[in-house]
């Protein structure tokens, strides 16, 4: 019953992170937004995503992690765990180096003053969150597959 329930959690962390940082992909490109509004609804998503989605992926990699040694001795099931970490960690990395840093500056800006440079300030946030968006979309699909393996190769 525990490692059903890690799993399930597992799954639920990671599909969560990986359906918001969805979502804001499929629906908030910012690329036909002026600048004031760019600015307001970013500062509005920083606050509001500031908390969860961090505490999501951390959550998501320590389950995974825990799932992966569990599954030592156990290659498919392993290799697909180990994959999805990779994919988690990358994320995690490319949100820590790539949108943090962006999202710093855009808390600072005013609405009625952007920076001369906010457009590919912008830019560079958007190419930050695809990529981001991708490892998520990975990281959960890999974690997927490892919780659908047949149960003898699934049976930690």
């Amino acid at each position: 019953m525990l490692l059903f329930t890690l799993r399930f959690a597992n799954l639920l962390f990671s599909g969560l992170l990986a359906g918001a940082v969805l979502a804001v992909w499929l629906g908030d490109n910012p690329a036909r937004m002026g600048a004031a509004f760019y600015i307001e609804f970013q500062q509005l998503r920083i606050r509001a995503f500031t908390l969860a989605l961090p505490l999501l992926g951390g959550l998501t990699m320590l389950s995974t992690l825990v799932l992966a040694w569990l599954a030592r001795g156990q290659a498919p099931l392993l290799a697909l765990t180990l994959a999805a970490l990779a994919c988690g960690l990358a994320g995690m990395l490319i949100t820590v180096k790539g949108n943090f840093p962006i999202n710093e500056l855009v808390k600072s800006w005013s609405p009625q003053a952007p920076p001369a440079d906010w457009a590919s300030l912008r830019d560079r946030w958007w190419a930050w969150h695809c990529a981001r968006t991708a490892a998520a979309l990975a990281c959960f699909a890999l974690l997927l597959a490892a919780a659908l393996l047949p149960a003898q190769a699934n049976a930690t």
